[in-house]
């Protein structure tokens, strides 16, 4: 039976690590330091992928970039995967960091898998059907 040989690589840095807010989470970019981390995994994967499963997510596509061009004949798939959103992008768009990390303190602090923060927003127990 053939070896499985799975890589499970997120995204690099982002301006959104930076601390820098969208309200458009999807079309978070990387940094520079994002695109030379992407470069360094790359670089690690010394055998032609069969499979590269990316979320729709710019920076998760922008991160998949140097492994393509290592490995141009990849076979791509772009699944509905991404991560929970649990703060509503738009209501914190111009708040401060502190209101935000009380916002996400709060969100945490309710240690209730069906708590949303907003109807716009997506509680764990909706992710983990989504994951499913």
């Amino acid at each position: 039976m053939p070896t499985l040989n799975l890589w499970l690589i997120r995204h690099g840095q982002t301006t959104a690590n930076q601390g820098i807010w969208r309200n458009d989470p999807v079309n978070i970019k990387l940094t520079e330091k994002g695109s030379k981390q992407a470069e360094q995994a790359a670089n690690q994967i010394s055998i032609q992928p069969d499979l590269l499963i990316l979320s729709p997510l710019k920076r998760a596509q922008e991160s998949a970039l140097p492994i393509l061009e290592r490995w141009p004949n990849t076979k791509v798939e772009i699944w509905p995967i991404q991560e929970l959103v649990y703060l509503s992008p738009s209501d914190y768009e111009y708040k401060t960091d502190k209101e935000r990390q009380l916002a996400k303190d709060n969100y945490w602090q309710q240690a209730s898998p069906f708590f949303s923060d907003t109807p716009h927003t997506e509680s764990v127990a909706n992710f983990l059907k989504r994951v499913e």
